[in-house]
């Protein structure tokens, strides 16, 4: 499968109706995260600093989870589920990979990213405060941020996707994303709810 190659801005609309009625959560609604892994490559593949797929060799989606986090475990073992069954995944032609990260490698893994990776952190169902350290690292390095859970988009990550009765919202801080080094396109942040800090 090769993100945006042969899907279009309809598309993203169509896949997010689809994660709006899947929607699970006890307490707090989140999208299934099989669900929500390929609308985050997606947005990435809007992502105008990606120029196309030549200025990397790959895509790197690092799923952030906590080993003592049962939520945070089931969703990482969803994205290995999901990786699995797409083990030739592209993004614009680029090859993705995947790597789990637990939360105490987090610190060490990103600082060895290479800059020649289109480097991806997605953030499980975790408290914000467990992720806040790594910001400066994420910042520092370029990795793009995307949270299945909405506020921490509010706090500082990049992109996320908010769940209400009616629909599923991507959001994007752009002051994040600007830091990250994201520029998505004026296509995407139309249909985006932007938060600004």
């Amino acid at each position: 499968m090769n993100i945006r190659g042969t899907w279009h801005l309809f598309n993203l609309g169509v896949l997010l109706f689809v994660t709006a009625l899947t929607a699970v959560g006890g307490g707090k609604v989140t999208v299934k995260f099989d669900l929500a892994l390929p609308l985050f490559l997606k947005v990435a593949s809007y992502d105008d600093s990606f120029q196309g797929g030549k200025q990397f060799d790959s895509v790197k989606v690092y799923v952030l989870y906590d080993p003592a986090q049962a939520v945070s475990c089931r969703q990482t073992q969803e994205a290995e589920k999901y990786f699995r069954e797409n083990s030739q995944l592209k993004v614009l032609g680029t090859p993705c990979g995947y790597q789990a990260l637990p939360l105490a490698d987090a610190d060490s893994v990103l600082n060895s990213v290479g800059q020649r990776n289109y480097s991806i952190l997605v953030v499980t169902s975790l408290a914000y405060e467990k992720v806040k350290p790594l910001l400066q690292a994420i910042e520092r390095m370029k990795v793009r941020t995307f949270a299945i859970d909405s506020e921490q988009v509010k706090e500082g990550l990049a992109v996320g996707l908010k769940v209400d009765d009616k629909a599923t919202t991507i959001i994007v801080n752009m002051e994040a994303a600007k830091l990250e080094g994201s520029k998505f396109s004026a296509h995407l942040l139309k249909i985006c709810e932007l938060y600004n800090n």
